[in-house]
């Protein structure tokens, strides 16, 4: 049962890495070209933000040239993490952004002779290529008010923007309602 669960996480993480770590695509007789995803918010997600609230610059808005992206660690402490997550974690496993099109990651995961649970922090310049891919399998979305300049919920996914900076917490496994809630408020205030 249990190297059911770590072969479940490991699909969980390989595939978010995927979706927002995949920028290139092939086209005509594999010529690469690189696919440009600008950071706006898809058409059918809610997109009202709380009353008296306006965004510090347009979802639309293309990352600017001196634009950085965070460590992802410094976003969620392991402390807050588990808090999250509802166990204990092992330390950090960060990926750091190179360039401005990269995606930083930080993920906490549970040692593998607990309680199973993780938690990754996402933190990009474009529009994650998870929340476009969920939106268009049919996912349920909320609104999230208060949490910096826009920010929606799934299953296990929280997305925030917050400029021209994305930030997803997720978490592989169910969490306790309002964790990822609290921890995005966390995140956006070290924003």
């Amino acid at each position: 049962m249990r190297s059911t669960n770590r072969i479940c996480v490991a699909a969980t993480m390989a595939a978010i890495a995927c979706l927002t770590g995949c920028s290139s695509s092939t086209t005509g007789r594999g010529a690469s070209t690189k696919a440009t995803l600008q950071p706006t918010l898809p058409t059918a997600l809610p997109t009202a933000l709380p009353s008296g609230h306006t965004p510090a610059s347009s979802a639309t808005a293309t990352p600017s040239a001196g634009a950085a992206i965070p460590d992802a660690c410094t976003l969620l402490t392991r402390k807050e993490a588990e808090a999250v997550a509802g166990v204990a974690l092992q330390a950090a496993e960060d990926t750091r952004a190179a360039q401005e099109s990269d995606v930083a990651s930080c993920t906490y995961n549970a040692p593998p002779t607990g309680a199973s649970g993780s938690i990754t922090v996402f933190a990009q310049l474009q529009l994650p290529d998870a929340l476009t891919t969920d939106r268009n399998l049919g996912h349920r979305f909320h609104n999230v008010a208060g949490i910096a300049d826009q920010a929606v919920e799934e299953q296990n996914n929280l997305f925030m923007r917050k400029g021209t900076l994305w930030v997803t917490v997720s978490s592989a496994y169910s969490t306790s309602p309002g964790s990822l809630e609290r921890a995005a408020r966390i995140v956006a205030g070290r924003l």
